[in-house]
């Protein structure tokens, strides 16, 4: 009995010291160019803990002998990765990621004015809000220009001859390819001053603002014809009142998420972001891909607008309403757009904000985890908010940002209790949201 009794002791110094044994896991986070993937998100599931890449792609933990480690790399507009491991020396784990394409929501640019444009390619004809295109779809135009689209301008009566004279002038920064390029044209479309019914066109966008829209749709469903009407523009609400007056088979939604901008004096001035996930998301509101909505695809595709056909765009135009708000009333609060990305502490109240609506679009019915774009918002705010630092420092968001906060201060104000008062509604409180509306209020 004492020999074993002493077996059984020294079994247990030696399970012991076996457990105390670690080994050292280096990891390193890649891009498809073999480039170190920054501030991506690991999660040890076996451990239910998050670690953080550094600047050069690398994390480091520690692990038992033995220990089966359960690995998930997640990085904003990358696909997971997944790796399981089990400890038994020094190891170095590399994660090669894939890029996907996602859209996020990241600013809103709209306008104020009540012309509108038209735009006619071979297969199609759109009409769009003018001064959408002065902010915010002047650089698509330039580009379905291109690539043969003939553009015809809908004006206010006694306006046709001063734009048949003086043109459009468009200064426009396109950040597509690796060098920006910048264009300065005076765009000088067809015009014209009244729409018929009797029209042949075969889409007709519309993008003004949602204050306009009330305004709009009347007209639209007395002169809207048998052309296919898009809206191009933020909804939040208004998608009873779109079928109060046109049937569903009359319409489907869009947005020109990659280009934006804003108005100075007669100049306009708009940016053609490059960025992966900057695409032009369009989609039947019930989810179906049809004949006009490829059309438009293959339209939209010529030009370079990088089109997305979406099922579910309803869960799209609303998500990017709510991360918009928040992100725009950021951005007034902060003052500006590069002061935005240095502020921490605003940058850090606006994450929370948005994290505010997407909570009242979840109560709404809405699930913002749908789009992969809304992740962001959903990880911790240490992570959060150094990822949304190098996002919305690109240069072409930093130029959206300028327009729409100079140019529509009073849309983003609308916006804003836009979802303050849907938050009272469904019993989501906004606490952050209604601080930075109290920040641009007293500014």
């Amino acid at each position: 009995m004492k020999h074993i009794a002493i077996y059984i002791v020294f079994s247990l110094l030696a399970s012991f010291t076996y457990a105390q044994e670690y080994y050292k896991v280096k990891g390193i986070i890649l891009d498809e160019n073999k480039r170190p993937v920054e501030y991506a998100t690991i999660h040890i599931k076996n451990r239910n803990k998050l670690l953080q890449s550094d600047m050069n792609g690398n994390f480091f933990l520690t692990a038992y002998s033995g220990e089966n480690l359960e690995i998930k790399v997640e990085a904003f507009g990358y696909v997971p990765q997944e790796k399981q491991v089990k400890a038994h020396q020094n190891m170095q784990l590399t994660f090669h990621l894939v890029p996907e394409v996602i859209s996020l929501g990241e600013v809103v640019i709209q306008g104020n004015n009540e012309r509108s444009v038209k735009m006619k390619s071979s297969q199609n004809i759109v009409q769009i809000n003018k001064n959408y295109i002065e902010e915010n779809f002047s650089g698509s135009l330039m580009q379905t220009s291109k690539v043969g689209c003939e553009v015809t301008v809908l004006v206010r009566k006694g306006q046709k001859e001063l734009v048949q004279k003086d043109g459009i002038h468009i200064i426009c920064s396109d950040f597509r390819e690796k060098i920006r390029k910048n264009t300065d044209i005076i765009f000088k479309p067809t015009v014209i001053d009244e729409l018929s019914s009797n029209n042949d066109f075969e889409y007709i966008i519309v993008s003004t603002n949602k204050l306009q829209l009330s305004n709009i749709l009347p007209t639209l469903s007395k002169s809207a014809g048998k052309a296919n009407v898009v809206f191009f523009q933020n909804n939040w609400d208004v998608f009873t009142e779109i079928d109060k007056y046109l049937k569903p088979e009359q319409y489907f939604f869009a947005f020109p998420f990659m280009v934006g901008g804003g108005k100075e004096d007669k100049e306009i001035h708009c940016a053609i972001s490059g960025l992966k996930y900057s695409n032009t998301p369009l989609g039947e509101k019930d989810g179906r891909i049809t004949p006009r909505i490829e059309k438009l695809f293959v339209a939209l595709d010529k030009a370079d607008l990088k089109p997305v056909i979406s099922k579910q765009i309803s869960v799209w135009l609303m998500t990017h309403y709510a991360v918009a708000a928040g992100l725009s009333a950021g951005i007034m609060s902060a003052g500006s757009a590069s002061q935005f990305i240095e502020n921490t502490p605003i940058i850090r109240t606006t994450m929370k904000a948005i994290r505010e609506s997407l909570a009242i679009c979840k109560r709404m019915g809405i699930n913002p985890k749908a789009e992969k774009a809304n992740r962001l918002y959903h990880l911790p705010l240490f992570i959060c908010v150094p990822i949304a630092k190098i996002i919305y420092s690109n240069d072409a968001l930093q130029l959206m940002f300028e327009g729409h906060i100079n140019h529509s201060p009073a849309e983003i104000k609308q916006m804003i209790d836009d979802i303050i008062d849907s938050g009272a509604k469904y019993g989501v409180a906004t606490p952050n949201l209604i601080q930075l509306k109290s920040y641009i209020s007293s500014n």
